[in-house]
């Protein structure tokens, strides 16, 4: 499995590394933004609260359509393999 390693800044500013398997970046097809969370200058995603499984529970979301968010409850969730990555193995909300 290769990865694509793409540079991001943190909060405070920090780069940090990012890494998302080709694997996963392939599962994502219905991207509508065009991987615009894998730039530091674009990034731009909804706050995630907990992920569970494949399922982010969201906190705050992004206006407009995704092809990934829907209504869970009360509030929103979302199936994106590629955010799912973003928040577990690189701890970004």
């Amino acid at each position: 499995m290769t990865q694509g390693t793409v540079k991001l800044f943190n909060d405070s500013k920090e780069c940090m590394a990012l890494k998302v398997s080709e694997e996963i970046l392939k599962q994502t097809t219905k991207c509508v933004f065009d991987f615009k969370c894998l730039n530091e200058e674009t990034r731009d995603v909804c706050k995630v609260d907990r992920c569970i499984g494949g399922l982010c529970l969201l906190e705050t979301i992004k206006s407009g359509f995704c092809s990934y968010k829907f209504s869970f409850g009360n509030s929103c969730a979302c199936l994106c393999p590629t955010r799912v990555e973003l928040y577990r193995n690189c701890s970004i909300i």
